[in-house]
């Protein structure tokens, strides 16, 4: 291929990570909801833009594979209008992974200037439960839920619909995911910067053990750290 068309067919590069491939697919394209969708999305930017947040917050640039996420060779964004909400699927034995983007969720925003930043971030969330890392299946779904909205928070792509709310902080630990990309943002300012990238990290082998996991990263059993973070949002001087 003439070198002069050859840098258009190469993928965004990511030095130090791995290559991942993107495709789009939308089953159809006659309905309102898909022209809204390309009205506020290039896929292609969107996506690259959307592993690249990963990576940059869950992971290191290495030369070796230590930091990497779990094996991914592909994946396909699908855009359709379901009441669903969106969710992310994947095989491990073709390492393809598909998100599914449900346009019924981005136009429940009444107002549209609402949509470009509301599919981005349901775009990063999803790319996130692509590629990180869940303790060979076994870590809570509302921790790997959670680290995808920590990501989401870190990237300024939040939905307006979330709210710290110290009152749901009185039950115990298990809450809406966003609830707990807040909690793992403030262990980010606590701890520092990468904490969270090696909460993902530690992810990568074995089993999740609860209490096991919390104490060997901090020094604190989960429902400890999550009394102290709630110290915290409680009023003050009947203020919240």
């Amino acid at each position: 291929m003439d070198s002069v068309v050859d840098k258009y067919f190469h993928p965004h590069p990511k030095p130090g990570l791995p290559n991942i491939g993107l495709s789009l697919s939308v089953p159809n394209l006659d309905l309102l909801a898909t022209s809204i969708f390309f009205k506020n999305c290039n896929p292609s930017t969107a996506l690259s833009s959307a592993v690249d947040t990963v990576f940059a917050i869950l992971y290191k640039a290495t030369q070796t594979t230590s930091h990497f996420p779990p094996p991914t060779r592909f994946v396909t964004l699908i855009v359709h209008y379901s009441q669903e909400r969106s969710y992310t699927t994947g095989s491990a034995l073709d390492h393809h992974k598909q998100i599914h983007l449900s346009m019924a969720e981005i136009i429940t925003f009444e107002r549209p200037e609402r949509h470009r930043e509301e599919i981005q971030g349901i775009l990063v969330h999803q790319m996130v439960q692509c590629l990180q890392w869940t303790a060979n299946g076994t870590a809570p779904t509302l921790l790997c839920r959670g680290i995808a909205d920590f990501v989401r928070l870190k990237a300024g792509l939040s939905s307006p619909r979330w709210k710290k709310e110290p009152g749901e902080l009185e039950r115990k630990w298990g809450l809406k995911h966003h609830h707990i990309g807040y909690f793992l943002e403030w262990l980010e300012d606590k701890y520092g910067t990468g904490t969270v990238m090696t909460i993902n990290d530690r992810l990568k082998d074995g089993k999740f053990v609860a209490n096991k996991f919390w104490m060997n990263i901090f020094g604190k059993g989960i429902g400890q750290l999550w009394k102290d973070y709630s110290k915290t949002l409680l009023p003050t001087n009947g203020v919240c």
